[in-house]
């Protein structure tokens, strides 16, 4: 469990996060909060939990995850609790070899089959290649 969770100040601007409802955007906060997501973005995300830690109810949360997928923030599948937070590397940049070789590792494992999983590693993928510059099969 990671002890924080970076909220950067710039997302306030990010029209994507702006034009959010208010429900969404204290889900989006709270994901990038969330004590146990993966440095890489991608990582599940039980409903069960939104639901205790905000106090939102079901029908409100489902809401909010079709909404802040629809903005292109994350790709968030609330059925199976899989979410991939496209900027999450930005937000949360890996700060040495050992986290981006753990981002790529996280990335290439098998994980359960699921369009919005395939999706969401696709993007989270190309961002990390353009921030790094670095083929993400092949490492440094």
């Amino acid at each position: 469990m990671k002890s924080y969770g970076i909220i950067p100040c710039y997302l306030w601007n990010d029209h994507r996060f702006e034009d959010l409802s208010p429900t969404s955007k204290l889900i989006m906060l709270y994901v990038l909060s969330y004590p146990y997501a993966h440095i890489s973005g991608l990582f599940q995300l039980p409903l069960k939990h939104v639901i205790s830690d905000t106090g939102l109810k079901r029908i409100d949360v489902k809401d909010s995850a079709n909404e802040i997928n629809e903005s292109g923030l994350s790709l968030w599948n609330v059925e199976n609790g899989w979410i991939g937070v496209f900027d999450w590397i930005k937000y949360n940049p890996p700060k040495n070899r050992n986290l981006r070789n753990g981002i790529r590792k996280h990335l290439n494992e098998h994980l359960p089959e699921d369009t919005f999983i395939d999706e969401a590693i696709e993007i989270i993928r190309e961002k990390f290649e353009k921030n790094y510059g670095i083929d993400f099969e092949y490492g440094e």
